[in-house]
């Protein structure tokens, strides 16, 4: 059976997502639709439409689905994670990170997660906290010569993260093994851990998918 990266450097196809996939323009209103996703989404978690309002949005919802798939691109030319100036890389999976200040040894900045990211009781998911460690330690692995993967992520949970809530994050480069990254980071709201995490991070090989 082929592969679907079946001859795709993965270090070359990473790289060449760090170049801005249009003008200024084109990234100034893509990254406000992609707010108007955020902002969408968190107010869907929150909201209990009635019977008609989920009818109309369903039909609403429908119809942009099927102008978007109308401009399906291969994954080379899509905009989507690409905008790296741009709050949370223009992606929408994520909360961004504010105030994001990264090097390859360290990583600080501050987060807000919506109600989109809620488990219950007006907490955070854990798998949503899971999944911002792993944002956070690949802005750090990643660089203009290298590419890698996530081999290993351990997420330990201390406190409950509340949602609306500004929450600090930080991550730092414990060692360094060869192509192997091992990092460590936590999250906090104020005095408080809600989580840390320790991270293998490896580098690719050239030729590697």
């Amino acid at each position: 059976m082929t592969g679907r990266n079946e001859g795709i450097d993965g270090i070359a196809a990473t790289n060449a997502l760090t170049r801005p996939p249009g003008s200024a323009e084109l990234g100034d209103a893509y990254s406000d639709m992609i707010s108007a996703f955020r902002t969408f989404v968190d107010a869907l978690a929150g909201a209990a439409p009635n019977e008609l309002t989920s009818q109309r949005l369903e039909r609403d919802l429908r119809s942009w689905t099927t102008a978007l798939e109308g401009l399906a691109v291969p994954d080379a030319q899509s905009q989507w994670g690409r905008w790296l100036d741009r709050a949370g890389r223009s992606q929408g999976l994520v909360p961004p990170i504010r105030d994001e200040v990264v090097t390859p040894t360290s990583a600080t900045g501050t987060v807000v997660f919506g109600r989109f990211y809620g488990g219950k009781n007006a907490v955070v998911h854990g798998g949503a906290v899971a999944l911002l460690f792993d944002e956070l330690f690949g802005r750090m692995g990643f660089s203009d010569e290298t590419a890698g993967r996530t081999a290993y992520l351990k997420t330990s949970y201390r406190s409950v993260a509340p949602v609306d809530a500004e929450l600090s994050v930080a991550g730092r480069l414990e060692w360094l093994e060869g192509r192997k990254h091992h990092f460590r980071g936590e999250i906090r709201h104020g005095d408080v851990v809600c989580a840390d995490a320790e991270c293998l991070w490896v580098e690719l090989r050239k030729g590697q998918p």
